[in-house]
């Protein structure tokens, strides 16, 4: 059931109304909807409202949504749960990136395990990438031995006298590696959530 006070300040039921608005929004990106958050957080800042002195309401409120904190950074760890479960479970790309996102802020350990996925799907994108873009940078792109022998990935701006080894095979060798390490990584996030 949801808590709200009668204001009788339009400014501050129109700041009331904003604020859980966001919380609302935040809830449904995360199908958290119906889990019972928003209303938890309407009583928490009902009950700080209520407590803090004075009589006029707009600063009453300010004053207890400064106590209370901001909606994303109150739901963070709630919101990286449950994105992340339903990415890895999905395999939607933006479902996955916005829980990573979320993670990188709730605590040391998850911050560090969003920052390694990240990791391996900034390599996938690269992968990708560099796919796609061989097409366009033919002579640029691709896996290059250089006159000494060593071998280079990614885009080289000037070949001088080295040697592009992919040739168009490039391009289905860079998307399925792509592929497999995006499968891989998200199997294994699945894996680490269930822990």
């Amino acid at each position: 059931m949801s808590v709200r006070p009668s204001f009788t300040s339009a400014a501050a039921a129109k700041a009331w109304d904003d604020h859980f608005a966001e919380v609302d929004r935040l809830l449904a990106r995360a199908g958290l909807s119906d889990s019972g958050l928003g209303d938890n957080l309407r009583r928490q800042l009902h009950d700080s409202f209520l407590a803090e002195p004075g009589e006029r309401e707009p600063p009453r409120l300010h004053a207890a949504m400064e106590r209370v904190g901001r909606p994303a950074d109150r739901l963070r760890k709630e919101l990286a749960q449950a994105l992340l479960d339903r990415g890895s479970r999905t395999g939607h790309p933006v479902t996955i990136a916005l829980g990573l996102w979320h993670a990188l802020f709730t605590s040391t350990r998850e911050a560090l395990r969003a920052a390694a996925f990240g990791l391996g799907y900034g390599v996938v994108i690269g992968l990708m990438v560099l796919a796609l873009l061989k097409p366009v940078l033919f002579r640029n792109v691709g896996l290059v031995r250089d006159q000494v022998g060593r071998l280079s990935f990614g885009t080289v701006t000037e070949y001088s006298g080295s040697t592009e080894v992919l040739g168009w095979w490039a391009i289905p060798i860079g998307l399925g590696l792509g592929t497999v390490l995006y499968l891989a990584l998200t199997l294994l996030l699945r894996w680490s959530r269930s822990r």
